[in-house]
């Protein structure tokens, strides 16, 4: 949580939404990379898996995991990086049904972290308001 903690840090009365915006976007562009990864793990006969772009998009999901400290689906997307490295599409599609259920119970932790966060900053700016 040190990462997280210094996030919070940067939240200040000009940016008081820092938090639910850099979150937002993370939580909104994850999913899209998760089901491109997805769609890459799924080979057909006529295609192979292309390791490139898997290697690509699962560093993508892991730069942006760590600048907001989700440190659980880090350490997945580079368990899932060490599959795709040895060529393991099968270890690599366990990893990422792994880094799908930490993104999940991350996303839900934090939303309801957020909605707390938000609603006690409104309360506060609308104290400060009334009060002086």
């Amino acid at each position: 949580m040190g990462q997280f903690m210094q996030l919070e840090q940067l939240e200040d009365k000009d940016n008081p939404n820092f938090l639910e915006t850099l979150f937002s976007l993370y939580f909104d562009d994850a999913p899209k990379v998760i089901a491109t990864i997805e769609q890459i793990l799924m080979p057909s006969e006529e295609v192979l898996v292309d390791f490139n772009k898997l290697d690509i998009k699962l560093h993508r999901l892991k730069g942006s995991s760590a600048s907001v400290g989700a440190n659980k689906v880090l350490k997945s997307v580079n368990k899932a990086l060490e599959s795709c490295k040895k060529g393991d599409v099968e270890g690599c599609k366990a990893e990422v049904e792994i880094l799908k259920e930490d993104y999940n119970a991350l996303k839900n932790r934090l939303q309801a972290y957020l909605q707390v966060s938000t609603l006690s900053s409104k309360c506060i700016r609308t104290h400060r308001k009334y009060s002086g």
